[in-house]
């Protein structure tokens, strides 16, 4: 839940986020809320959790000073201070404690919105990683110090997790997070769960994958842990993308709501209802499996589910809006936990691990400057490629590069940094008509491939999709299409639904006709 001050006049959207930041709270703030969440008598839902990011975003804050304060920044104890005010709202809310996102959101009003990127600070020359890590380290435990005696048997899970790696994009944009989740665990007191929350868990389908994601994170946790035995008090639970592959240039074309479509899907009802089960299975006991969707109003609220306020329903996906959630899909739910072939091995998950040697395989690859090699204005899209969506930013990457020279870096130019950007290229439909094109690229975060055709006026976008995820964090995503015998046009997309302060990157695509 968002919590927000009584004398709140701003948006109201869930990510206005200030307690990481200079203003500083005190429980009188917060005084209806509580009362109206006193008086609220939780019956199915009792595990709840207060939003708490560690990036003071918005630009509607009116001064610099509710931004983020510095590691070094002598009133860092504002925050300790709003960590344990939310905590005492959350004990006496009767709340398990707090969801505390260390991803690095933006815009921020001030230098320090992405406070774990140790390379964003303008005094490298000044400080090094490690004077910098050793501060970071002290303020997890002024941090947890003063949350844990506001509420010492508090619950905190950390998402995307807790920084032995990265979900989005470079390492290095959280590398100061284990220190201070190292100074977190060492003031934690005897009664306090810490949860990393194993965001990386969002596309997985086999009980295997769930298995070998727990261990690595206890693996690479303890190798990066400064505080020795005190990391076995971590707890893990696991994170799971609901309607995965559905937003607009993922490889599933959006969420499909027809029975006859569930194969469509990046998970059947039945795949989801396996999934479910693994993950539970997985987690700690006392831990959490927790739901990310791409479409919340869908499934959070009724309202929008009514024909009359189809129109204003957001567009998600392609194929918004949506009438209704399958049945299925909630028996899926229903029935997780009940006892499954921990063996199982869904045969679409072979469809969604296809490699780049396999794609070649295939057949031939018929993209012009697939690599991205080949760019005339390093400032505007490479060669052979048009960069379409909202307002799209594209440059030449020589840093974040997965083979050759370059790689492509796609962002917006809109202010708030939010939007839909694409890299395209048109091709005649007629040499490919009643054949099967795949196209793969690598990409990192949540980029993804998309073959659409047109004919007719109309436009059809590939639906089947393969996510194949490399050791180094970039992923290989396909978008697979039989090409319409009528249609005129092709247009080979990459692109993304971008997050402000996210970075995604492209390269290495390709687009195969499958031989006969």
């Amino acid at each position: 839940i968002a919590l927000y001050a009584d004398d709140w006049t701003g948006p109201r959207n869930g990510q206005e986020y200030r307690f990481f930041g200079g203003h500083r709270f005190t429980l009188d703030d917060f005084r209806q809320a509580l009362d109206d969440l006193k008086n609220t008598h939780f019956t199915t839902f009792k595990h709840n959790f207060f939003q708490f990011a560690t990036s003071a975003t918005g630009a509607h804050y009116t001064s610099e000073a509710d931004a983020n304060l510095d590691w070094f920044d002598p009133n860092w104890s504002v925050v300790a201070n709003n960590g344990a005010v939310i905590a005492t709202v959350a004990r006496e809310a009767g709340f398990e404690g707090l969801w505390l996102d260390v991803e690095g959101y933006q815009p921020s009003p001030g230098p320090w919105g992405t406070p774990f990127d140790y390379r964003a600070r303008p005094d490298q020359d000044k400080r090094s990683l490690a004077e910098v890590s050793a501060q970071v380290r002290k303020r997890g435990r002024e941090f947890m110090t003063a949350i844990v005696g506001a509420y010492p048997n508090i619950t905190i899970v950390v998402i995307p997790q807790t920084g032995e790696w990265d979900s989005f994009g470079s390492a290095w944009q959280y590398e100061l997070l284990a220190p201070f989740v190292d100074g977190m665990l060492e003031a934690l007191g005897p009664e306090a769960t810490l949860i990393n929350g194993l965001e990386k868990g969002y596309p997985l389908s086999t009980y295997a994958e769930f298995l070998s994601l727990r261990a690595q994170a206890e693996t690479d946790g303890r190798r990066k842990c400064q505080v020795g035995p005190l990391f076995d008090r971590m707890r893990y639970g696991m994170g799971l993308f609901v309607d995965c592959g559905s937003e607009v240039g993922g490889p599933c074309g959006g969420w499909h709501t027809d029975p006859h479509e569930f194969d469509k899907n990046y998970r059947t009802p039945e795949e989801l209802e396996h999934t479910l089960y693994y993950a539970l299975t997985t987690v700690d006991p006392g831990s959490y499996v927790w739901l990310y969707v791409w479409h919340p109003q869908v499934w959070y609220n009724p309202e929008a589910r009514k024909e009359e306020n189809l129109s204003r329903q957001p567009k998600q996906c392609v194929l918004c809006p949506h009438r209704e959630i399958p049945q299925a899909y909630l028996d899926a739910f229903r029935h997780c936990r009940e006892p499954h072939d921990l063996a199982r091995v869904p045969e679409t998950t072979f469809k969604r691990t296809m490699t780049p040697k396999e794609l070649a395989g295939r057949g031939k690859d018929i993209l012009m400057n697939g690599d991205l090699e080949s760019w005339t204005v390093a400032g505007e899209a490479p060669n052979h490629w048009i960069a379409s969506g909202q307002e799209p930013a594209v440059y030449q990457e020589q840093k974040e590069v997965k083979n050759g020279r370059y790689s492509l870096r796609l962002t917006t130019a809109l202010p708030h940094g939010r939007g839909h950007v694409f890299i395209d290229q048109v091709v005649p439909a007629q040499p490919y008509a009643g054949k099967t094109v795949t196209l793969g690229a690598w990409v990192t975060g949540e980029a993804g491939a998309q073959i659409l055709d047109f004919a007719n006026g109309s436009v059809e976008v590939g639906a089947t999709g393969t996510d194949h995820i490399g050791q180094d964090g970039w992923r290989f995503r396909t978008n697979t299409k039989t090409i319409r015998t009528n249609a005129d046009t092709v247009i080979f997309r990459l692109g993304a639904h971008l997050v402000p302060g996210v970075n995604v990157y492209i390269d290495g695509a390709s687009a195969v006709v499958e031989e006969e």
